[in-house]
C-alpha cells in the first residue's frame, strides 16, 4: 500500500539522504538545484522555518519525499493565504524513478491538503525541467508566473485548485 508518513525531526535524516543523493545526481548532469549547504538537519529546519516533513512508502520501502509549508517567503512572499500548503523538496528516490510515482506522490498530497482544509496546493520548478513542467500539468497545476532571476534562471510558480 501507496501512502505518505509525516515524520518527525528525529526521521528527518532519511528524507535528507533522498535530497542530497538527488542533489548529487543533478549536479552530474550538470543541473544543480538543491544548495547542499542546507540539507543537513539543523540548516533544513531553520530555512523552512520548521516544515512539515513527510515520506512516501510502499511498504517498508521509501519512495520518496517532501516537505510542506504553511507559508513561503521565498518565490510566493508577496501573499499569504491559510488555504494554500506550499510543496518543496519533492524527491523520489533514483531506484524508483519513471514509475509514476511523483505523480502518485502528488495526488496524495492533494488528499492529505484537503483533509487539513486547504483548497489550493503551490509548487515552483526551474522552466528548463521540462519533465517537471509535464509532472505538474499532468496532476492539474497551472503556470500562475514566470520569474526570472538575477542569473537568468526562470522559475515558475504554479497552483493547483482542490
Amino acid at each position: 500500500m501507496f501512502v505518505l508518513e509525516k515524520i518527525e525531526y528525529s526521521k528527518i535524516e532519511e528524507l535528507l539522504v533522498l535530497l542530497r543523493e538527488r542533489s548529487k545526481w543533478l549536479e552530474s548532469i550538470e543541473k544543480p538545484m538543491w544548495n547542499p549547504a542546507y540539507l543537513d538537519s539543523d540548516s533544513f529546519i531553520q530555512k523552512y522555518q520548521n516544515p512539515s516533513c513527510f515520506l512516501a512508502k510502499e511498504g517498508e520501502n521509501t519512495i520518496g519525499g517532501f516537505i510542506l509549508l504553511e507559508k513561503d517567503d521565498g518565490f510566493w512572499s508577496e501573499s499569504f493565504d491559510n488555504d494554500v500548503f506550499y510543496i518543496h523538496k519533492l524527491v523520489v528516490d533514483k531506484r524508483y524513478e519513471h514509475r509514476g510515482y511523483g505523480k502518485k506522490i502528488l495526488l496524495k498530497i492533494a488528499d492529505y491538503a484537503k483533509k487539513e482544509h486547504k483548497l489550493r496546493l503551490r509548487i515552483d520548478y526551474y522552466k528548463d525541467r521540462k519533465n517537471l513542467e509535464t509532472l505538474y500539468t499532468e496532476v492539474g497545476f497551472s503556470i500562475q508566473e514566470e520569474l526570472v532571476m538575477p542569473d537568468g534562471i526562470v522559475i515558475c510558480k504554479c497552483e493547483k485548485t482542490l
